[in-house]
Parts: structure tokens; sequence; C-alpha cells
């Protein structure tokens, strides 16, 4: 569980929980606004919080005639985007495993 403070001119004002399902939810509607991810797919996203910083791993199916390294460069700027609209940590890998590819 994360928990950001916030404070309004040095003065506290409250706090925000959240657990590291919420960023995988975000995870996985980033992964689905990539172009050439197939949809419907399962999908296995994982995320490791480290004191540092996450690191995510995240298994995908493609459509095929997709470049692996295009759509592999695109979920992880997707990922690191929407963990960064979440939260103020480092992002330290995101790592991608192409599980598939299909023809739809």
């Amino acid at each position: 569980m994360d928990t950001i403070l916030h404070f309004e001119k040095d003065k506290y004002i409250g706090k925000t929980r959240f657990g590291i399902k919420i960023l995988r939810e975000a995870v996985s509607l980033a992964i689905e606004e990539v172009a050439g991810i197939a949809r419907g797919q399962k999908r296995a996203i994982k995320i490791i919080d480290d004191e540092v910083g996450f690191r995510v791993n995240i298994s995908v199916v493609i459509e095929k005639g997709k470049t692996v390294a295009d759509i592999s460069y695109k979920v992880q700027e997707s990922v690191i985007n929407a963990i960064h609209q979440l939260v103020d940590k480092k992002v330290l890998a995101v790592n991608v495993t192409i599980a598939g590819v299909t023809n739809e």
C-alpha cells in the first residue's frame, strides 16, 4: 500500500492511500491503448515495488504483422506514463514478454 501526503502552503491537508492493484489496473489500461496489442487476450502483469521504484513485468499477445521491438517500446512508454500519472516514484524497468501472435 502506497501513501501520498498532501500539503498546501506547508500545511498538511490529508493523504491518499492505494494498493498495487490500482497500479496494475492502470498498467492494463495503458497496454490496451497501444496499437498492435491483441484485444481480448490474456496478459500477465506483475509489479514489484522496491523502495526506490517499480519494476514491471508484462506478458502480451500482439497482432500479426507488427514489429516486436516497436510494440515493446510503445508498451514500455505507455506503462511508464501511466504509473507517473498516479505516483511520483521511479519506474526502474518495464520488461515486456511477447507471449504470442494472433491473426486477428
